[in-house]
């Protein structure tokens, strides 16, 4: 591994370490959250990482969830989760008629984006519930779900600018430190005549 790609890994696990900890502030929702990080590309004039996350907490913290979703402006994959099987194809339907994509839950098995099984209850059928609303549709209590506004926790550390991320700061200057040493060592040999 290059002197580049260890200063890029170095930093990427503290990130991650950010990353898990803000995760961990979080007590809603249930579920995983996992990140990881790479070096994809080391090569003399490109080092290129790749971070890849997955889980249900990781997913909703990072995107939202219900009515306070994401839209796909902020979430280029949201039309890819639509088209799979793990989208909710009952969202938007009756008796809530509502299109904004509020959670509605219908009878029947169903995953969860962590893959865990579940059985809807067939409450409010044909279509479900709006697990928004108050109330199941016929005047009986429903606990009631809160959506969740997408916190961006991933992007904004893996994107914060060097003077709003101190581990961005120091990674910028260990990169500088070894470019200068690698042109210092590249002098020395006679290869920069």
């Amino acid at each position: 591994m290059s002197e580049l790609a260890s200063v890029m890994e170095k930093t990427a696990k503290g990130i991650m370490a950010d990353i898990r900890s803000d995760w961990s502030k979080h007590k809603r929702p249930e579920g995983n959250a996992e990140i990881d990080f790479q070096i994809v590309k080391d090569d003399y004039d490109v080092v290129r990482g790749e971070y890849t996350a997955q889980g249900q907490k990781m997913w909703i913290l990072e995107h939202g969830s219900g009515s306070k979703m994401d839209d796909e402006k902020e979430n280029p994959d949201l039309p890819d989760y639509k088209r799979s099987e793990l989208w909710n194809k009952e969202r938007g339907k009756p008796p809530g008629n509502d299109e904004s994509g509020n959670e509605i839950r219908s009878r029947g098995p169903y995953y969860d984006l962590d893959g865990n099984f579940h059985e809807g209850s067939s409450i409010a059928m044909p279509h479900g519930l709006n697990l928004e609303w108050e109330t199941a549709g016929n005047g009986k209590p429903w606990k009631k779900v809160s959506p969740i506004k997408g916190q961006h926790i991933i992007r904004d550390n893996v994107t914060a600018a060097s003077g709003e991320s101190a581990r961005i700061a120091t990674m910028e200057d260990d990169l500088y430190n070894v470019l200068g040493h690698m042109a210092d060592r590249y002098v020395m040999r006679g290869e920069g005549k």
